[in-house]
């Protein structure tokens, strides 16, 4: 699309109308950074404002990638003022790919600017919102980098890895953090996540704006909202993974334990099994009668009488 003065100055005002309708508006001049989540914009200015000026005034824009809804896990990009803080530091990208082959934060070592939950419009079901995790962040440098200029994103914010480097190095919202940085609790942390050679700007500031310039009247993100329906999703897993947890966890310890039930008496035992009687003894043969004496010499046998 062709950038011109009419829409620069077009979405700063929005973007200004949003920070002094959130009292947001710098005490002090410093860098901010405002993005049009517009699909026909797609486009993010450096701009500065704050203090005693009286609007915000561009110095500089680059194409980027807001959330593209309509797919799975895919939702708009919040709308609203988000601060780096510095209460989550953000981090480094690995440089490794998914399963698509895609390094979805560009190159090791790219900047992860992270603002935490967020709230936006559930294209799902009229009238709710979604919770999203707000990242700004670099892209694949030879897959998807030619894509900025377009909404493509699950709904963080794709920047050009060259303006990565840019952001990081001159740490333009990174104001609070290079504050924190004096805190020996912190000083390590940040120095490992600033690296070495980071050099912040005179006019370094912490916050970014995005607006939709085709829907003015967007709803702004309710971080708070979101945090409690995290926690509240929260509890609802850890419930269903123990429906049945401990009634009383932590007993008190000054009570006296509940004595155990007594045992149950253990069963009389059976009466011994009557010995079976021994079987009688079975009856001695009669003896065999004894054989007739032979017949003398001369006489004839005796007749034999046993029936046929």
């Amino acid at each position: 699309m062709h950038l011109n003065s009419n829409l620069t100055d077009k979405d700063l005002a929005q973007a200004k109308q949003i920070l002094d309708g959130t009292h947001l508006w710098p005490d002090t001049p410093q860098i901010i950074l405002v993005v049009d989540r517009s699909e026909r914009v797609q486009r993010l200015w450096i701009a500065v404002g704050g203090g005693e000026l009286e609007k915000l005034t561009a110095l500089g824009s680059v194409r980027v990638s807001t959330g593209r809804p309509g797919r799975t896990e895919h939702f708009r990009t919040p709308v609203g003022v988000f601060i780096n803080d510095g209460q989550i530091y953000g981090y480094r990208a690995q440089g490794t790919k998914n399963e698509f082959g895609v390094r979805g934060n560009g190159n090791k070592g790219m900047r992860v600017w992270d603002f935490g939950w967020q709230t936006t419009e559930d294209w799902r079901k009229k009238d709710t919102v979604a919770v999203v995790r707000l990242e700004m962040h670099a892209t694949d440098p030879d897959l998807l980098e030619g894509r900025l200029g377009r909404s493509d994103s699950e709904g963080c914010i794709r920047i050009p890895s060259r303006f990565n480097t840019f952001l990081d190095h001159h740490g333009l919202i990174d104001r609070d953090l290079d504050h924190l940085i004096h805190d020996g609790q912190n000083a390590r942390a940040l120095q490992a996540l600033l690296g070495a050679s980071h050099d912040p700007a005179p006019l370094a500031g912490d916050r970014v704006v995005v607006i939709d310039s085709s829907q003015t009247d967007a709803q702004l993100s309710d971080p708070e909202r979101a945090r409690k329906i995290q926690d509240d999703f929260a509890k609802f897993l850890a419930q269903s993974q123990n429906p049945n947890p401990n009634p009383n966890p932590n007993p008190n310890p000054n009570s006296a334990p509940a004595p155990a039930p007594a045992p149950a008496p253990a069963p009389a035992p059976a009466p011994a099994p009557a010995p079976a009687p021994a079987p009688a003894p079975a009856p001695a043969p009669a003896p065999a009668p004894a054989p007739a004496p032979a017949p003398a010499q001369g006489e004839p046998a005796a007749e034999d009488t046993t029936t046929p």
